[in-house]
């Protein structure tokens, strides 16, 4: 769905080539290994097709170059581990004007007369909101919802084992 105003459809396309990558054809997930090596650390948050995966590669892409079906790695290599926030460098060119802007996007998408689910916050606000900054991971937004709870702005209601699945309202 491309909302007007957004840059929704922008963050499928192709960071080498600009295909749009968001059908079932280029739709995988690399090793995260492979992953670290191909795409410097400042593109991460983008996508890539599968011919040009091939291309920075250098060869045709194996079955073993992908995460398996379930989305595990098969094994402990410490570069296998899942990507985190310092893996993604866009994380290090937001401002302090960008994160305050984010974090008020967020807590305006909170219903103030009712529990809001976090999992439909995160997704409205990134589909949604002039805030939101494209390539961001959502679980960056799921530690900001996380630190506006420690500090008191939100409150969860329900079990906050599965922050996501939890639902939170305005302190």
């Amino acid at each position: 769905m491309v909302v007007a105003g957004s840059t929704r459809k922008s963050n499928w396309l192709c960071l080498d080539c600009g295909k749009d990558t968001s059908g079932p054809v280029d739709y995988y997930m690399l090793r995260n290994r492979l992953w670290r090596q191909l795409v410097p650390r400042e593109q991460r948050h983008g996508m890539l097709c599968l011919a040009c995966v091939s291309v920075r590669l250098g060869r045709a892409l194996q079955p073993d170059d992908f995460i398996n079906g379930n989305g595990a790695a098969t094994n402990s290599d410490p570069a296998e581990q899942p990507m985190d926030l310092e893996d993604y460098g866009i994380i290090d060119s937001l401002t302090p004007e960008m994160l305050q802007g984010i974090d008020q996007g967020l807590i305006a998408g909170v219903t103030s007369s009712r529990d809001t689910r976090v999992a439909r916050l995160i997704g409205v606000f990134m589909m949604r909101h002039p805030a939101a900054v494209p390539g961001l991971p959502d679980y960056f937004y799921l530690m900001r919802v996380e630190r506006m709870l420690d500090s008191g702005v939100l409150r969860v209601s329900g079990d906050a084992e599965n922050l996501v699945q939890c639902d939170v309202r305005l302190a």
